[in-house]
């Protein structure tokens, strides 16, 4: 089954295979991309999308896998340099990462694939999971594209991700991309059979805003538990409150 961006595999011992795919384009160092940055950023950026919303999910990483619509020398490895470095960043340096290069055509514009699959444990796994009313938080700054460039520090790191993931009073968290915030947090109450009640103070830039490369994320907390979550999160922002249907 396909929920949100990830695809989720019933295995026949309650345990489910997760899977989750991201692609960058038309971001390097080539002559027609559009936005010029070094072949390991990209690299970097293209594996953290799938590796964040696996990791969200609840599942353990099991091997990754890349495409690279380039030559190996000298782009190739140099993408691969940079998702092995967002590999180590995540805890997995110890898995092996396997993929394809075109060797066949030449390019003129870069564009990385990357694939995540991860193995849950029914009981572990935190997706369509919010079991009753919730307020919903953000945590991270949405950035995108040049924004990055200037300001690469990154506020949604794989330890708060693990962290979160750890925790009972967190029913789920959704990592934001390109369609923003608003857009997820609608998606995640219908999802959950919720009413999505939207805060005063959250403005809209914020909300709609394109997060990229997964700088931010929504994060649905038992309503009972939030004063407690907030105390040790305390860069979190609410964004909302997520109302069970009757």
């Amino acid at each position: 089954m396909q929920i949100r961006d990830l695809t989720i595999v019933p295995l026949p011992n309650e345990q489910y295979i997760v899977t989750a795919v991201d692609i960058s384009a038309s971001i390097g160092e080539k002559p027609n991309d559009i936005l010029q940055v070094t072949p390991e950023l990209t690299g970097k950026m293209a594996a953290r999308v799938p590796l964040m919303e696996v990791l969200a999910s609840g599942a353990q990483i099991i091997a990754i896998n890349d495409v690279v619509g380039a030559e190996i020398e000298p782009t190739g490895k140099r993408v691969i340099k940079g998702i092995e470095e967002e590999m180590q960043l995540a805890g997995l340096a110890h898995l092996e990462l396997n993929g394809s290069t075109e060797e066949n055509m030449t390019t003129s514009q870069t564009s990385v694939g990357v694939t995540v699959i991860g193995l849950a444990n029914f009981s572990y796994l935190k997706v369509n999971n919010v079991k009753r009313d919730a307020i919903l938080f953000g945590y991270g700054e949405p950035r995108m594209g040049e924004e990055l460039v200037e300001k690469p520090e990154l506020e949604v790191t794989y330890e708060l991700i693990k962290s979160l993931v750890e925790r009972d009073d967190v029913f789920e968290i959704v990592p934001i991309g390109s369609k923003g915030i608003l857009y997820e947090a609608n998606l995640l109450a219908r999802l959950n059979d919720c009413l999505f009640q939207e805060t005063a103070s959250c403005t809209e830039s914020l909300l709609r805003k394109s997060a990229g490369p997964v700088t931010a994320v929504i994060i649905a907390v038992d309503e009972n538990q939030a004063a407690t979550f907030v105390q040790t999160y305390p860069e979190a922002y609410v964004i909302g409150k997520l109302k069970k249907n009757q």
